[in-house]
């Protein structure tokens, strides 16, 4: 082995450029039941709470040239009041540019955004707020002015070049629970997960998202302060929510299952199951684990078409190398094991299909129990860096995942 047999790390960007012995020792926790962590939302201690009895008392914006994308709705206004000159974009058919400082986009079109930053070329922005996600929308069009608009714009970015840092701050409603009751839009969540990666991806760029409660848009205005004060720090990253005059911020805690996750009766002895992705790695695993924990009854579906069941062993043997080969191996194992098992060859997507699913499976079962979601289509197209994806990529990643889940 070229490296010795030893593990190497990246180091540090900007660092050392030699690699560095990954660590070991101390480091490492033999345990496993030391190894879990959960999410969990943290009121920020570090900064007082904003206040804003008088507009004397309001932050001061960071200089810069700021670039807005704003939906025209009178929460915004007081914003853009306080910034010095900003360019304003709004959505529309396509684009066009209305005067000096002002333009509309359409938000699902990436030859849109390109010439967006194209005409802003002599003053280029670095510091951009994106508050299409705040308007109350629902469904594709969620989607798209959230993911599609705000992916959309960091690509157009992207190809511009440069090496001056850009602030973004993309701002949505209805994506984070934080104190438990909030409602939430899917299609509106998906922007999270490109909104952490930004940064990482591009350093110069550097991303955060803040979720707004949508029934504080129209107060005082605690949540534009809070955002300016976000956009001036550039130490602000991640996932941040605003609630009220405060700032709460999303990070990992330790807990112990075993005390934390007490067994509960929620799995029924021979119950029905049906998984989706029931061939993939999660998905047949799970699968296996309900039938060889609490004797399941198996319902599995995935694109994949198989041959009739008697002939599942005889293919297992004939490819025992191939994706296929080794799934129907480990069907095998489960049936001889007693497990009863059915097959569905149907796209999560196709809500007649996975109706059809249904009714079998409750018919030939005697009902249905629960349903473990593990369908995904990832390709090589989901670990590429965010300038180098197109529509289809996420589009495909989106369709099991988001569209599927509705289904």
């Amino acid at each position: 082995c070229a490296c010795g047999r030893r593990r190497y790390w990246r180091g540090p960007a900007g660092g050392n450029a030699q690699s560095t012995a990954a660590p070991t020792g101390a480091a490492r926790r033999p345990d496993p039941q030391d190894w879990f962590h959960r999410d969990v939302w943290r009121r920020e201690p570090s900064r007082a709470p904003v206040r804003r009895r008088r507009a004397a008392q309001s932050l001061d914006p960071a200089p810069g040239q700021w670039l807005v994308f704003a939906s025209g709705e009178s929460y915004e206004r007081d914003l853009l009041a306080r910034l010095d000159a900003p360019y304003v974009v709004f959505p529309g058919p396509a684009f066009r540019r209305i005067d000096d400082t002002r333009f509309e986009v359409a938000p699902g079109s990436p030859a849109d955004h390109a010439a967006l930053l194209a005409a802003l070329r002599d003053a280029p922005p670095d510091r951009i707020v994106h508050l299409w996600g705040l308007a109350a929308r629902t469904g594709e069009r969620a989607l798209q002015d959230g993911l599609q608009a705000t992916m959309h714009l960091i690509q157009a970015l992207v190809a511009e070049g440069g090496e001056s840092p850009v602030r973004i701050g993309v701002a949505s409603a209805e994506t984070e629970q934080v104190l438990g009751d909030e409602r939430l839009v899917p299609e509106k969540v998906a922007v999270l997960g490109l909104c952490s990666s930004v940064t990482a991806d591009y350093p110069r760029l550097g991303c955060f998202h803040a979720d707004i409660l949508r029934g504080e848009l129209d107060g005082d205005g605690a949540w534009i302060d809070l955002l300016l004060r976000d956009m001036a720090d550039p130490a602000v990253a991640g996932a941040r929510a605003y609630r009220g005059s405060y700032c709460w911020t999303r990070g990992l805690a330790a807990f112990d299952p075993r005390r934390e996750l007490a067994p509960r009766p929620r799995l029924r002895e021979r119950g029905v199951y049906l998984v989706t992705g029931g061939l993939g790695g999660i998905g047949l695993a799970i699968a296996e684990w309900l039938g060889r924990t609490h004797h399941a009854r198996l319902a599995l579906v995935s694109r994949t078409a198989l041959p009739p069941p008697e002939q599942w062993a005889d293919v297992a043997e004939a490819e025992p190398h191939g994706r296929l080969g080794r799934a129907l191996a480990r069907l095998v194992a489960l049936r001889d094991a007693g497990i009863d098992i059915v097959h569905y060859a149907a796209d999560v997507t196709d809500r007649a299909a996975m109706a059809a699913v249904v009714a079998d499976t409750t018919r030939r079962f005697g009902g249905l129990h629960g349903a473990i979601h593990a369908a995904n289509a990832s390709t090589h197209g989901a670990f590429r860096m965010i300038g180098q994806t197109d529509a289809s990529d996420w589009a495909r990643e989106l369709a099991p995942k988001l569209h599927g889940t509705r289904v």
